[in-house]
C-alpha cells in the first residue's frame, strides 16, 4: 500500500515552502510595524521635548543648546531615557534659572517617572495634561494623577491660580523657609481636596508661590502617611483649620511668611513625631497652646514676627520640648522671665531668639550651660541686673545681641576670652566701665 506524502496533514514539501515563506514574511511585517511603532513613540516624545524648550524664554545657562537635531533627544542634557525602549523617564533640570512657561505636551511623556524642575522662573498656569502621567513617582513641580505618587512640589516658582483638578483622580492608593497681597482668590489650594485619595502621599511642598486665599478644611482629610507639608511663602489668609492633628506621622509643617491669623489650632499637641514647625512671619494672635510639647521630638520650632502673647511661655510652655536646638519667639508679645530651670535643662540649644518681647527680670547664670549655642538675641527687651560672668562658658557663641535693655554693671571681662564671637551687640543699656580689648572691634 502506498504510504501518502504527508507531514502533520501537509500533502508536499512546495506547500510547507510556501508557509514558511508566508510566515517569514508576516514576521518580518510585525518587526517592522514593531519598530514603526517604537520610533513613532520616540518621535512623540522628541516633539514634546522640542515644544518644553520652545516655551522658555530665557535660558541664561545654555543648558537647551544641545537639545538639536545633532543627537538623540536620550542624549539631551537633563534627560534621561529607559534602556529597553529608549522612552524619557526623567527630566532633570534643577536650578537653571530658566524663565518660561511649562508646556502641555509634556504630558505626553507617557513613560515619565521623574520631573525635577525646581528653582527656575516659570509662571503662568498649571497645564491639565499633566494629569495624564500617570507612571510619575517623583514631582517637583506641578504633574499629577499618579497611581504611587509619594512627592508633590511646586516650591520656588510664580504659580498661581488652581492647580489640575483632575489631581488623584485615579489614586486608588499611594527645600524655603514683607508680604504683599497679590492673589487673593479664595479657591486657590481648593485642589487639595483632590489629592484626598493619594493615601501614599509623603511631601507636599507648595511654597514660594503666589498661592492665595484660605486653607481648605478639606487637609483635614489628608493621608496620615503625610510626612511633610509646605505652604510658606505665599499669600495665604484667615485661620489655620483644624484638621493637622490627624497627620500622626507629620515631622515637618511650614506655614511662614503668610497672612494667617487667629491662634494656632488646639490639635497640634497631637503630631507625635513633629520635628519641624515655622509658623513666623504671620498675623497669629492668642496664646501658645500649653500641649505643643507633648511631642519630645521637636528640635525646631519658630514663632517669630506674630502676635502670641502669654508670660513664662518658657517654664509653661516650651519646658517639654526637651530636644529643642533651634527656638525663635521674637517679635510677639509674651512676657515673663527667663526661666533659669529652661537654660538648664536645654543645654541642646544651639539657636535662641527672643528679642522684641517684654521680658523682665535678670538674665540667669544657667545661661552658661548651653555649651552649644551659636546664636543668643535677647534684645529690645526689659531684662536689668548685670551681664551673668558664666555666658563666656558658652565657648560655640558667635552672634550675641542684647542691646536696648536695662542691663547694667560691667561688660565681664572674659567675654574677651571668646574667639568664636562674630557679631557682639550691647548698646542702648546702663553698662559701665571699660571695654574688654579683645571686644573693642567687634560689632
Amino acid at each position: 500500500m502506498e504510504v501518502p506524502n504527508t507531514m502533520w496533514g501537509f500533502r508536499s514539501s512546495s506547500t510547507l515552502a510556501n508557509i514558511f515563506l508566508l510566515l517569514l514574511v508576516a514576521m518580518i511585517f510585525s518587526v517592522s510595524h514593531v519598530s514603526a511603532s517604537k520610533q513613532f513613540q520616540n518621535e512623540t516624545d522628541r516633539l514634546a521635548l522640542l515644544e518644553f524648550k520652545k516655551q522658555i524664554y530665557n535660558d541664561p545657562l545654555g543648558v537647551l543648546n544641545s537639545w538639536n537635531h545633532s543627537q538623540h533627544h536620550c542624549q539631551w542634557e537633563g534627560i534621561t531615557c529607559g534602556t529597553r525602549h529608549q522612552r524619557v523617564i526623567a527630566l532633570t533640570l534643577r536650578h537653571k534659572h530658566f524663565s518660561g512657561i511649562i508646556s502641555p505636551l509634556v504630558g505626553n511623556l507617557s513613560f515619565m517617572r521623574f520631573i525635577h524642575l525646581e528653582e527656575n522662573q516659570f509662571h503662568g498656569e498649571i497645564p491639565q495634561e499633566f494629569g495624564r502621567l500617570f507612571r510619575l513617582r517623583v514631582l517637583n513641580l506641578p504633574i499629577f494623577n499618579s497611581s504611587a505618587v509619594v512627592v508633590i512640589s511646586v516650591a520656588g516658582n510664580s504659580f498661581h491660580g488652581n492647580l489640575p483638578t483632575n489631581i488623584g483622580l485615579t489614586l486608588p492608593v499611594s527645600q524655603p523657609w514683607g508680604k504683599q497681597i497679590l492673589c487673593q482668590s479664595t479657591e486657590d489650594l481648593d485642589f487639595i481636596a483632590s489629592l484626598t485619595n493619594c493615601s501614599n502621599l509623603s511631601v507636599l511642598s507648595l511654597s514660594v508661590n503666589k498661592f492665595g486665599g484660605n486653607m481648605p478644611k478639606a487637609m483635614a482629610n489628608f493621608s496620615n502617611q503625610l510626612n511633610e507639608f509646605y505652604v510658606g511663602g505665599n499669600y495665604l489668609s484667615g485661620t489655620i483649620p483644624e484638621g493637622f492633628g490627624n497627620f500622626v506621622n507629620l515631622y515637618k509643617l511650614g506655614l511662614e511668611f503668610n497672612s494667617f491669623s487667629g491662634i494656632i489650632a488646639r490639635d497640634f499637641g497631637k503630631l507625635p513625631n513633629l520635628q519641624g514647625l515655622r509658623l513666623d512671619h504671620n498675623d497669629l494672635s492668642g496664646q501658645i497652646v500649653s500641649t505643643l510639647c507633648n511631642n519630645t521630638s521637636l528640635y525646631y520650632l519658630d514663632l517669630s514676627f506674630n502676635q502670641f502673647e502669654g508670660g513664662n511661655i518658657l517654664d509653661n510652655v516650651l519646658m517639654n520640648c526637651q530636644n529643642l536646638q533651634y527656638v525663635d519667639i521674637s517679635q510677639n508679645n509674651f512676657t515673663g522671665i527667663i526661666s533659669p530651670h529652661f537654660l538648664e535643662t536645654h543645654s541642646s540649644l544651639i539657636y535662641m531668639g527672643l528679642s522684641e518681647n517684654s521680658f523682665t527680670g535678670s538674665l540667669p547664670p544657667e545661661v552658661g550651660k548651653l555649651i552649644h549655642l551659636a546664636d543668643f538675641n535677647v534684645s529690645h527687651n526689659q531684662l536689668v541686673g548685670d551681664i551673668p560672668m558664666s555666658l563666656a562658658d558658652c565657648s560655640n557663641l558667635e552672634n550675641l545681641f542684647m542691646q536696648a535693655n536695662f542691663f547694667q554693671g560691667t561688660i565681664p571681662p572674659n567675654l574677651a576670652s571668646l574667639k568664636s564671637i562674630q557679631q557682639l551687640d550691647l548698646s542702648s543699656n546702663n553698662l559701665t566701665g571699660p571695654i574688654p580689648s579683645d571686644q573693642g572691634e567687634k560689632h
